[in-house]
């Protein structure tokens, strides 16, 4: 169980680096900085894969409470 605990951990640590990259992204776009598609486009490609390492982990019990929570965060910076 502690390695799915840890596989979570280095998870959440990418996808709070992501997080802060669509953060900025989304305040260039509400000041009216133009943005390539492909910003866009890679930033929704690296949420995906962890979104895909989130499903590759096995847990039960916290851990899996914790994977299905990560998963709901990287869903809705997704979105």
């Amino acid at each position: 169980m502690s390695k799915a605990f840890a596989a979570v951990g280095r998870v959440r640590k990418e996808v709070d680096k992501l997080s802060e990259r669509v953060a900025a992204i989304e305040v260039a776009v509400n000041s009216g900085t133009k943005i390539a598609a492909e910003e866009f486009d890679v930033s929704a490609e690296l949420l995906m894969r962890e979104l895909l390492k989130l499903d590759g982990i096995e847990a039960e019990g916290e851990a899996k409470l914790q994977r299905k929570a990560e998963v709901g965060v990287v869903s809705i910076e997704v979105a």
